[in-house]
């Protein structure tokens, strides 16, 4: 016999469905506890009449037309919603086929089911950041953008004692980005790069395995596995190239005190994604500080390629972080020529601890971190408090002593006319400087150069999110002569020089990208001494900044 109509709600035709002699089709396509909508159905079944029917005996056939449809836990566990899905089903199973929204996100959808079996589902969506956690395909900060995405796969039925879900993955990532943490490297959007991997998802968590992500010299391939709460439990990536010419494998695995233990190894790396964020100090998003874990880092690497040729070699990295703050760190390497560069812990007056760097380079450091390309030489040590989990500026001390600057036009201008003047740079014997990091800008407060053809203060930022610098502060010429007047406590306090600015100076500022900052200076101020000089500052990048950073002990 056959028949057909509409039903106003779905969750009456679901109570039909689920009868006894239907209940392979309603037991799992639509639960009428969980759902809503309309349906316009043609049902079409023949049973013998006899008193003992068995399974064997009815045949059916059912054709479903279903409207403003929303069912919960459908498709991939989420909720299901559709303003038309057509749904067939027979003796042998059913096929669920449209568009709909899973868990909020336009996708298309082909779910087959095979009575007793597991189903067959294929999908295609472009999911963002936010859908991709909704569907518990959460990976964190390692992956922003839209990504459209094709799944095919099968979802375990009710039987068995643990089981899983196995899909396979196609994405699209030109239109990403990735954010490799360890060190860091970040694609350019609209690079052509494609990822695939296989799920395997069960109650306890979901596995990642042959993952391969290649495109524009990427080349990643590994396993990943997370828990049910999207944490990562371990990684093994035996290729982890983000970008091209990168040499390196990368392993994660949690620790018995909950921590992850990172391992990288490798013949060379490019390491200035890292370097802007190390440089930058900043703030993670709220995101990232939701899933912040323990971390403990070892790396091992032969060069870490920085910023105008310059690397690392020969690199021994060693941090720890505990609950969102820094807690150990070590590092060893050499730069320039040879130079060895090191890096640990000390602790200062207050009792506190800083991150504490020093190289007897520190032009090749510059270069290294894209600060300054025209600085050479130069004995430097920095000092800065460790990342910590509140959103607290760090407080930085720099000291440079006997460097010199090549190749800066102005400041050449500048000491043209001093005697002795080198025209091969400026030199200078020391230069210091206070810093705050926060939010992505570091802000430079009562720095001071000093050398025998002249002297400098400096003051003012380098905005990293917005790629721009702004400094600005007074040259000093013929230095120690200049600046002997201002010493004299009445002589400088009437004529308005402090005792670091001199008497007589010319005003400058530097602006542009931190890459390729420029240079300007305001010749007319060298007309005016002391109080009158203020007239002609740029007054570029103005700042309070903390209290005094002591000097670490050494």
């Amino acid at each position: 016999m056959g028949g057909g109509g509409s039903v106003e709600l779905i969750p009456a035709a679901a109570e039909v469905l689920q009868s006894d002699r239907l209940r392979d089709v309603g037991e799992t396509v639509i639960d009428p506890n969980s759902s809503k909508g309309t349906v316009s159905a043609i049902v079409t079944l023949a049973m013998p009449l006899k008193n003992a029917l068995t399974k064997a005996d009815t045949t059916y056939s059912v054709n479903l037309d279903l409207g403003a449809l929303a069912v919960d836990k459908l498709a991939l566990n989420q909720k299901l919603e559709a303003n038309s899905l057509k749904i067939v089903a027979d003796n042998q199973g059913y096929r669920v086929k449209g568009d709909v929204k899973i868990g909020g996100q336009p996708a298309t959808l082909d779910y087959r089911k095979v009575n007793e079996g597991e189903a067959d589902v294929r999908v295609a969506a472009v999911l963002d950041d936010a859908a991709r956690t909704r569907l518990g395909v959460d990976l964190g900060s390692s992956i922003s953008g839209a990504i459209p995405v094709k799944l095919t796969g099968k979802i375990a039925g009710g039987g068995g004692d643990n089981p899983a879900n196995r899909f396979g993955v196609e994405a699209d990532l030109t239109a990403a980005r990735l954010h490799n943490p360890l060190p860091g490297g970040t694609n350019v959007a609209g690079e052509k790069t494609k990822m695939t991997f296989n799920v395997v998802q069960k109650a306890q968590g979901t596995r990642f395995e042959d993952i391969v992500i290649e495109g524009n010299g990427t080349s990643i391939k590994g396993a990943l596995e997370i828990d049910d709460k999207n944490d990562l439990v371990n990684a093994s990536f035996p290729t982890f190239s983000p970008s091209e010419g990168d040499k390196a494998s990368l392993k994660a695995e949690r620790g018995a005190d909950g921590a992850l233990k990172v391992t990288m190894r490798g013949d060379v790396f490019d390491g200035r994604g890292f370097i802007k964020s190390a440089m930058s100090g900043r703030d993670s998003t709220a995101k990232e500080k939701s899933k912040s874990i323990d971390l403990d880092i070892d790396a091992k690497l032969g060069a870490l390629a920085g910023y105008y040729g310059e690397a690392l070699r020969s690199v021994d990295l060693k941090l720890s972080r505990r609950s969102g703050a820094i807690k150990t760190f070590a590092l060893n390497a050499k730069l320039g020529r040879d130079t060895p560069l090191i890096g640990d812990m000390r602790g200062r007056a207050q009792g506190r601890e800083v991150m504490y760097v020093e190289t007897n380079d520190a032009g090749a450091f510059f270069r290294f971190s894209d600060v300054y390309a025209k600085m050479n030489g130069g004995k430097m040590w920095l000092a800065v408090d460790p990342p910590s989990s509140d959103t607290s500026p760090q407080e930085g001390l720099l000291n440079v002593r006997d460097f010199t600057v090549k190749g800066e036009a102005a400041l050449d201008r500048a000491v043209a006319n001093a005697p002795n003047a080198n025209p091969q740079g400026v030199a200078f014997s020391g230069m210091r400087a206070e810093f705050t990091r926060q939010a992505g800008v570091l802000r430079v407060k009562d720095g001071v150069l000093r050398g025998p053809t002249i002297g400098a203060t400096i003051e003012g930022m380098i905005d990293y999110p917005v790629n721009q610098v702004k400094m600005s502060g007074t040259f000093v010429p013929l230095y120690g002569l200049n600046n002997m007047f201002g010493q004299i406590p009445i002589v400088g306090l009437f004529l308005g020089g402090g005792s670091n600015e001199g008497l007589i100076g010319i005003t400058y500022e530097v602006v542009g990208t931190p890459g390729a900052p420029v240079l300007r200076v305001n010749p007319i101020s060298a007309m005016a001494p002391g109080v009158f000089r203020k007239i002609f500052d740029f007054n570029t990048g103005k700042q309070n900044v903390p209290p005094d950073f002591s000097t670490p002990r050494q």
